[in-house]
This record gives C-alpha cells, sequence and structure tokens, in this order.
C-alpha cells in the first residue's frame, strides 16, 4: 500500500543464542556481517541436532566459505536470502569438553578444521594487581573501532554488499606464495589425516589474515588500503605459525582422551604413575602398588601397545600420552 514505510531494520554486530533462521533474518538487515558470540562454546554445538539432525552443522560449514543463505520455509513471514553470508563465532571452552566437539562427524568433515583455538600455555590463575591501562588505550581502541564501522561500502539494486577488491603488492604475493609452498609441503607430509585437513584450511584463514591486518594497519593509520603489503603478510604468517602449534595440542588433547576414555579409573592412576620410559620389571613394581599382579601388568602392556605405550626395545616401553 502506499504510503506504508519499509519495515525499520536495528542493526547490530553481535547476536547470541540464535537459531540459523532468526540469525539469517538479522543477517539480512545487516548485510556486512555478524558475530555469534557464545559463552560457552558447548551450549553452540550441542544444540546443533535440536531441530533437524546435521542441517546446523551443515549451515555452519557453508558460511564459512561465504556461500549464500536462503531460508523459505513455513510459518517464516518472509523468505530470506543473503547472497555474500559473512558470520563469526567466538566463545570460550574448557579443555574437558574438546573431545565433545569433536564428536560425531565434525572431527572428520572439516567442521573442526575450520576453528581457530587460542590455547594459552599458562593457565594458572593470577594474583590481582593495581596496574591499570593507561587511558589513552581505552580511547585509541574506540577510535579504531569507529572508523571500521563507519567504513562506507556499495551495494547493488537488491540491496546486497558489493566487494571492493584489493590486491598484493608483487613483494607480498611472493611472500605468501613461498609460505603456501611450505604449508603445502606440511599437508603432503602430514600423516595424520586431521591435522592435513587443518594446515589445508589454515591457507584460507592466511589471506583472510593478510586482509584484517592490512585494514586494522589503515584504521591506526600504518598504512593505506590500495594493496596488502608485505607487512601485513608477515604478520598473518606469524598468526598461523601459532594457530598451527594450538591446532596441534587440540588434536592431542581430544586423542588422549579418546585413549583413555572408558579405562577404569585405577588402570587410568597406574599410567600416571608410570615413568615415561619404564621397563618391564620397573612398572611391575608400580603396578603392585595398585594390586595388579605382574601377569596382569603384563597384559595391561601388550592390550594397549601403540595406543598407550611405545615398545621401542625389548622390554623397554615409553608412555604416549603425557598426563
Amino acid at each position: 500500500m502506499d504510503g506504508i514505510s519499509e519495515e525499520p531494520v536495528q542493526k547490530k554486530f553481535v547476536v547470541s543464542d540464535i537459531t540459523p533462521e532468526c540469525l539469517a533474518f538479522v543477517h539480512d538487515g545487516n548485510k556486512r556481517g555478524i558475530c555469534l558470540y557464545a559463552d560457552e562454546l558447548a551450549s553452540w554445538f550441542k544444540n546443533f541436532n535440536r531441530y533437524s539432525k546435521g542441517s546446523e552443522e551443515q549451515f555452519w560449514l557453508s558460511v564459512f566459505s561465504g556461500k549464500p543463505i536462503i531460508f523459505d520455509r513455513k510459518g517464516m513471514k518472509r523468505s530470506i536470502s543473503v547472497k555474500h553470508s559473512f558470520i563469526s563465532v567466538t566463545g570460550t571452552i574448557q579443555k574437558g569438553i574438546l573431545k565433545e566437539l569433536a564428536k560425531g562427524d565434525r572431527n572428520q568433515n572439516g567442521f573442526l578444521d575450520r576453528i581457530l583455538f587460542v590455547l594459552p600455555e599458562n593457565l594458572d590463575k593470577q594474583y590481582w594487581n593495581k596496574k591499570e591501562l593507561d587511558a589513552h588505550i581505552s580511547l585509541d581502541w574506540q577510535k579504531i573501532t569507529q572508523k571500521l564501522i563507519d567504513m562506507t561500502y556499495s551495494v547493488d539494486e537488491s540491496g546486497n554488499s558489493v566487494s571492493n577488491e584489493i590486491r598484493f603488492e608483487s613483494t607480498a604475493m611472493r611472500l605468501l606464495m613461498e609460505w603456501q609452498h611450505e604449508n603445502t609441503d606440511l599437508c603432503n607430509q602430514e600423516l595424520d589425516e586431521q591435522l592435513g585437513g587443518i594446515y589445508s584450511k589454515l591457507e584460507i584463514y592466511a589471506i583472510r589474515f593478510c586482509l584484517i591486518l592490512q585494514i586494522i594497519r589503515w584504521a591506526c593509520g600504518e598504512s593505506g588500503l590500495d594493496f596488502i603489503d608485505e607487512s601485513s603478510v608477515r604478520g598473518a604468517i606469524e598468526l598461523i605459525a601459532y594457530f598451527r602449534k594450538t591446532a596441534q595440542r587440540v588434536q592431542k588433547i581430544i586423542h588422549e582422551s579418546y585413549s583413555l576414555e572408558g579405562m577404569p579409573t585405577d588402570n587410568i592412576k597406574l599410567y600416571k604413575a608410570l615413568p615415561d620410559d619404564f621397563e618391564t620389571a620397573e612398572g611391575i613394581e608400580v603396578a603392585s602398588i595398585f594390586g595388579m599382579s605382574p601377569d596382569s601388568f603384563k597384559r595391561f602392556l601388550k592390550d594397549n601397545r601403540e595406543k598407550l605405550f611405545e615398545n621401542y626395545k625389548h622390554g623397554k616401553y615409553r608412555k604416549i600420552i603425557s598426563l
């Protein structure tokens, strides 16, 4: 009807606890992109099958690649179509829950490959202190983020955002290509299928990091936006090196949890008590403390060879899992 204005759209960047349909609805009104914040990531992935088995997981696999989002279901007040999707997910997770994240096909279908983990070496609780940030840091942060938010962008006749291509400087491209060749060699040499898949996905993140760092440096007045320079590429490569290490640690944690899953508590205690490197006689002595006979301990070694123990020499064993 004439004279009726369009439905107002709330502009936002961050959402939480939301279904894919509602997320697509919000994204449709905020074409620049949305961030889903989940304080506990477990609540995010444990809800994947609450409505339709596997569909939400497939939704996130598609969104990672920026594929179009289309929802046209009965009961929806209108169809949703986002031509260029861009949705990030951030949150926290305990180390003990990581194996839940890898359940089902998620450690096989590439879902886990798409997640970047920040895993500090030191997780000790810190003492309170009276040290405060300089006042200018908060103000500078606000100015930088506001400059990014205020960036203008073009849209087509349908209201979809139009990409602005930023190419690599020649030296930057050469550096990125050299890194990609090294990463390809690592992918081909890696015997662990999961790690090989993760290394492959890191190439996608490397390019994204290059763009992110270039834009952030522009917002800080350190560079332009005509092209991606060598400094941004070097920064991206450093970030990738960090996330490669954390991915290796996460996979180690997941594999360890599977190896010990279902094992009796007494056996786990015995395994923890054994030296990292030991002879059979030494192991029998430790096992006796837990009431395990020599024959039972030898059977324990045999049953868990290559899973928990490496029999690297006759009568000598090395623990595979560090606890």
